[in-house]
């Protein structure tokens, strides 16, 4: 009987017959002793039930299940299959619960368990459980259910777990995070000082103003996006501010009544700096062209002719040794490298906007103001914002629009002053001409960025639209870049301005370089007629700090300042926005080197003072990469400005002493204004300063060249006689040969 136990004893017998007997007789033997076995089992009737799956990794899983009802069982298969095929089966295993190894990630299998008796008596298969293997770095357990979770040092996103020591990511996350298992993408511990645009995004950034990501708000209930923003912050990188809150550069600030009464009042004033340089732009032209240098009430501004002020200051302190009179001229001094000075700043402050995006707070806004004309520097530094919350569109349209305002304003005052005072007529023109040409100088880089920022845009895919926008403007992310009127407006009017400043600006100086191209390549002429030199100063700003063969390099300087403010900043936003910064410095180095090549200064201290100008943007560029903090990064900043400064005074004071030493820049000695031998223009800048390379010679040279002309003149008029002779004669000429020959010798 299968499954009973049975006692077995043995003994031997012997079986012997009688002989003549029928019968046989049986001997027994002693009994071995009882021994007690049980019979095999039948075959398991069952399979083993309540197959489970304990533990689901990537590679390997735990199967149990529980005991079958029945005797005899002497052990369990497990089978793993997908499909048709079987992958593996496993040993025999008195165990209820067996591993399994060597699978692949994210992959279905089915495994079925069978229990057997005896030796090989096997009973049937368990129904098949479905399983599907975690993600790598990944696990399921009972307690989990079906989801899987990423193990310690990994955190969740989607169905990948993701480590949280990539480069990538590491420095947004707290120190010794992700210690625990179950880290998901929304449970991620970040930095204060790093946003995203979503929970559910692991493309965390730093934010553009630290401070106003610092995650205090998330103490006030608040939820999404907005929980990784300081109190009272918003949005895109937590630019945004709530309710009656306005942004500054510490952040959103409450506009109280008395707030928005105080920043009205600066609104005033606002308005009225802006007037007053309107005012300054005109009162340069009518002072410069001496209009009003016989008013009373204008000399105390010291109106009159700019050009005869000047020579005879000059004049004055060439022949002084007063240290008084040769500082007052040392600031005649600084004319060009004063333009150096500006263009530096400009390329500057937009390598701080560029890299350093609210990294540091250098409190160079009114700085700014002054070196690329920009009014909304000037209202940052007044803080008008409760009273007119402006944004970058705002920025825009004042930007472009105030120097277009100025320029007709320049105009008619022009058309004005050559009705009434047609005497100044030509000075007057060439003020205007100067005027407008030292707005645009100040302008271009800093209007050109500005309306090619207004293109660019950054996405922000995982956003949800409401509290944070799909796409925002980089140069304010305030901004939305979907579809709008607002939005449609302003891409319009930036490209209607893109052609008025970037590219017109460069045709205006184009046109007027071509127009007196002629004039400038023998300005250097000593023959030069007072129309033809009228005609020069008209240009004299694009053409005067430079030698004659080099009267293109301002129109070069509208380029390479292009390049290293505009361009810079789209690759920083585009293309390549970690290899800007050495791009950045690819450029400074080559426009540096080409400077050198090209050498287009007429005085040595311009040319020094531009190239250290240029070497010093280099480290510029590179501030924001070096691992540096914010201090450190501002006291860079500051230590960079003050090392142009001080070189700029330290050049002028060389070339003062230079000239008082009684040394030229060609290294001879300084002329006297006073003699009566001939000065080339050459040397009379070299006496004084560049920058006057069209004043007039002395009154006693004029009068001596006069005296020569007027001897030319009468040799002019002797020639012009003896050619009408001539004609006379050559109408009288004879046919025959031997007649023209004898008029031929009469005419020699």
């Amino acid at each position: 009987v299968p499954s009973t136990e049975y006692d077995i004893r043995i003994r031997p017998f012997h079986v012997y017959f009688i002989e003549n007997e029928e019968i046989s007789r049986v001997v027994f033997g002693i009994s071995s002793t009882t021994k007690t076995i049980k019979t095999d089992g039948g075959t398991p009737v069952d399979s083993p039930g309540n197959v489970k799956l304990e533990t689901v990794n990537a590679r390997d899983l735990l199967i149990a299940w529980d005991e079958i009802d029945q005797e005899g069982v002497t052990g369990y298969e497990v089978q793993v299959f997908t499909g048709i095929d079987t992958l593996q089966e496993t040993s025999p295993s008195e165990r209820t619960s067996v591993p399994i190894s060597n699978l692949e990630p994210e992959s279905v299998y089915h495994c079925s368990v069978r229990a057997k008796t005896g030796s090989d008596n096997w009973g049937p298969w368990s129904p098949s459980v479905t399983v599907k293997t975690c993600p790598e770095n990944m696990r399921r357990t009972l307690k989990s259910g079906e989801d899987c979770f990423a193990l310690v040092g990994y955190y969740r996103l989607g169905r990948q777990a993701k480590s949280c020591s990539s480069e990538n990511i590491s420095e947004s996350l707290v120190e010794n995070s992700c210690l625990e298992n179950g880290i998901t993408v929304e449970t991620l511990p970040i930095k204060t000082g790093y946003w995203r645009d979503s929970l559910k995004t692991d493309d965390i950034k730093k934010c553009r103003k630290p401070q106003f990501c610092d995650k205090i708000s998330s103490m006030y209930n608040v939820t999404g996006p907005n929980s990784q923003c300081a109190m009272n912050h918003r949005g895109v990188y937590c630019f945004g501010c709530i309710g009656d809150y306005v942004l500054s550069s510490s952040g959103c600030e409450e506009c109280t009544k008395q707030e928005e009464k105080l920043h009205k009042s600066r609104t005033r004033w606002f308005v009225v700096i802006m007037v007053i340089l309107f005012m300054v732009g005109i009162l340069k032209i009518t002072c410069g062209a001496g209009v009003f240098e016989d008013s009373k009430c204008l000399k105390l501004l010291s109106c009159g002719n700019r050009e005869r002020r000047r020579r005879n200051k000059i004049a004055e302190c060439v022949k002084s040794v007063s240290v008084k009179c040769w500082k007052r001229l040392g600031f005649m001094f600084i004319e060009v490298k004063f333009r150096i000075l500006m263009g530096f700043f400009q390329v500057f402050f937009s390598f701080q906007r560029t890299f350093q995006k609210g990294t540091v707070d250098t409190d160079t806004s009114l700085l700014e103001m002054i070196t690329g004309l920009n009014p909304s520097r000037l209202a940052d530094e007044f803080n008008i914002r409760c009273a007119y919350d402006y944004n970058h569109y705002d920025t825009l349209f004042l930007y472009t629009l105030v120097p277009i305002v100025f320029v007709i304003v320049v105009v008619g005052v022009y058309m004005l002053l050559s009705r009434v005072y047609n005497k100044y007529k030509e000075s007057v023109r060439q003020e205007t001409i100067t005027t407008v040409f030292y707005l645009t100088f100040l302008v271009y880089p800093g209007v050109s960025q500005t309306i090619l920022e207004t293109y660019l845009c950054e996405e922000f895919p995982t956003a949800d639209g409401n509290e944070v926008f799909k796409s925002a403007l980089r140069a304010d992310y305030r901004l939305s870049c979907e579809d709008s009127k607002q939005r449609v407006i302003a891409l319009v009017y930036a490209s209607i301005m893109l052609i008025v400043y970037p590219i017109g600006i460069v045709l205006l100086y184009v046109s007027f370089l071509k127009r007196y191209h002629e004039l400038i390549l023998k300005q250097d002429a000593s023959d030069l007629k007072e129309k033809e030199k009228s005609k020069l100063k008209r240009v004299s700003f694009l053409i005067s700090p430079y030698k004659t063969e080099r009267y293109w390099f301002e129109t070069y300087e509208l380029f390479r300042k292009l390049m290293q403010t505009s361009l810079v900043a789209f690759l920083q936003d585009t293309v390549f926005p970690n290899l800007s910064p050495t791009i950045a410095m690819n450029i400074s180095i080559v426009v540096t080197l080409l400077l050198v090549f090209i050498n287009p200064y007429k005085k040595t201290g311009d040319f020094w003072f531009a190239f250290v100008s240029l070497v010093l943007l280099i480290p510029a560029s590179q501030l924001s990469v070096l691992e540096l903090s914010s201090k450190q990064i501002t006291n860079g900043n500051y230590g960079i400005m003050g090392v142009e400064f001080g070189l700029m005074i330290v050049i002028v004071f060389v070339e003062l002493w230079w000239q008082k030493k009684g040394k030229s820049t060609s290294g001879g000695e300084v002329k006297d204004l006073t003699r009566t031998e001939s000065h080339t223009d050459e040397e009379f800048v070299g006496v004084v300063n560049d920058n006057l390379n069209t004043m007039e010679e002395n009154m006693k040279l004029k009068k001596r060249n006069a005296d020569v002309e007027d001897e030319n003149s009468r040799y002019r008029d002797e020639n012009m006689r003896l050619k009408e002779r001539i004609k006379g004669l050559e109408s009288m000429v004879p046919e025959d040969e031997a007649s023209r020959d004898a008029v031929q010798v009469a005419v020699v």
